[in-house]
């Protein structure tokens, strides 16, 4: 693997000696990506085993580019602002694994009085702690390759198109495979949802979630094409010709979103993208917006809106959205009441099927007896791991994010793509107060890796090059 522009700056070569090494292509992102992409083909790593093996790819794929890479040992010598989110991370980490001891905060389970030969503690199933805390150490080593990568803008740059690009290939494979067949996922038949684009997951939402969040990065990656071929003046041959593949990709994931026709990953997609719009429009030099800018904003709201009102399943959906509020509304209650029972250290990471069992009633047995994952990330980290573990991991997360948008303000190169990182994750962060998508471990690696890319390049190093 060849070394990049940073790492050859740490030995600077004499006045008047050409460089002739070639600059090759980073195979390291092109591996990563498809890792990604590998995980969501798996359908989403939803299995224990399946994802115990992705964590496995994950930890490896750290240690070989930090260790063995002369970029990934040049860039952990200079990274920065990780105190913070480890502090906070092993705080997290530390509050599961006291949880699974007679020394738990808020005191033990009584469940443990029926097993009077082990030792007691607030959880109900260690061993699926244990299998939680290994897939979090998982993700931290995702995000640590993704903060790897953004110190150095140019090769972020880099992996952010080639993600984008295989993005893209997904979002049409998803949308033939749909028109195809829309009973089956690779050939197995759907449980739910048969009539709506699951990509390669057996959920809609989750379809959804993914989708919008690399929705809104594609139309980041659309403003950086219209740019850089407007530098040279304003011609429609020229822009349509830089831009034309983004925006027909960005048309084949908006279309997939609606396919879903999940009204909560909609919302949330519309969301992240306005977000990003408006930070995007007030971050630069104001002036008064031209008819030209007006007529295309106005024209792709009309298109965006009339697109989702002709979705005939979409709108039957909305039809239905009282009766779907009523019973979200009884699984959030059941669950919280629930977590207000043990509020301190939870009932353990991982241990939502089990706690869904006990609270089971025959006034709510109907809407809980089929989920295996509550609709709201929230709740469902409240009620697993207490206030003593979901409070560090929400903190973790918004710190990430605040030095995130911080960077947009402190630093001169890649702060439209720090914008769009940061309202992609509102994208999923409004879907999770509906859905589980998080709870999907290949979503969860994907989101994880451009947290850490967004972090990566707020906090890299100051330079001419930054």
């Amino acid at each position: 693997m060849a070394a990049d522009a940073e790492a050859r700056t740490l030995s600077p070569r004499k006045a008047g000696v050409p460089d002739t090494r070639r600059e090759q292509p980073d195979i390291s992102l092109a591996v990563l990506v498809l890792t990604l992409l590998a995980g969501h083909f798996a359908f989403g790593a939803n299995r224990t085993d399946t994802a115990l093996e992705f964590t496995l790819l994950y930890g490896v794929g750290f240690l070989v580019a930090r260790h063995l890479t002369s970029w990934g040992r040049a860039a952990a010598e200079r990274w920065r602002g990780l105190i913070t989110p480890a502090v906070l991370f092993g705080a997290v980490l530390a509050a599961a694994i006291l949880a699974m001891t007679p020394f738990a905060i808020g005191g033990r389970n009584p469940i443990w009085d029926f097993v009077p030969s082990a030792a007691p503690a607030a959880v109900l199933d260690k061993s699926a702690v244990i299998i939680e805390l290994i897939k979090l150490g998982g993700l931290a080593c995702i995000f640590c390759l993704g903060a790897l990568i953004g110190q150095q803008p140019e090769r972020g740059r880099r992996f952010l198109h080639f993600f984008l690009v295989a993005a893209a290939a997904y979002a049409c494979w998803a949308f033939v495979a749909h028109l195809a067949d829309p009973r089956t996922v690779m050939g197995v038949a759907k449980i739910f949802h048969r009539d709506r684009l699951t990509a390669s997951f057996l959920s809609a939402n989750s379809a959804a979630t993914l989708l919008g969040y690399v929705g809104v990065l594609m139309a980041a990656l659309l403003v950086e094409r219209i740019r850089d071929s407007a530098k040279q003046g304003w011609r429609l041959d020229r822009i349509a010709s830089a831009a034309g593949p983004t925006i027909i990709a960005l048309a084949v994931i908006l279309v997939g979103v609606v396919l879903t026709a999940s009204r909560a990953g909609l919302a949330a997609t519309a969301a992240g993208l306005i977000i990003f719009a408006v930070w995007e429009v007030f971050s630069q030099p104001w002036r008064r917006p031209s008819m030209r800018f007006l007529l295309i904003a106005g024209g792709s709201l009309i298109v965006i809106v009339a697109l989702g009102f002709s979705a005939n399943l979409l709108v039957s959906r909305l039809s239905d959205l009282s009766h779907d509020a009523q019973v979200r509304r009884e699984l959030f209650e059941s669950h919280w009441t629930a977590f207000r029972a043990s509020p301190w250290s939870g009932y353990g990471l991982g241990n939502f099927y089990a706690v869904n069992r006990l609270i089971a009633t025959s006034a709510n047995y109907e809407d809980l007896s089929y989920v295996r994952a509550l609709h709201n990330v929230y709740i469902q980290w409240l009620e697993e791991g207490g206030l003593t573990a979901a409070l560090p991991m929400f903190a973790c997360i918004g710190w990430i994010l605040f030095s995130t948008a911080l960077g947009t303000l402190r630093r001169r190169r890649m702060t439209m793509w720090m914008r769009a990182l940061v309202a992609a994750s509102a994208v999923i962060l409004v879907h999770g107060a509906t859905d589980y998508a998080l709870q999907v471990p290949s979503i969860a690696a994907t989101w994880a890796c451009l947290l850490g890319l967004g972090f990566g390049l707020a906090n890299a190093p100051r330079g001419e090059n930054v």
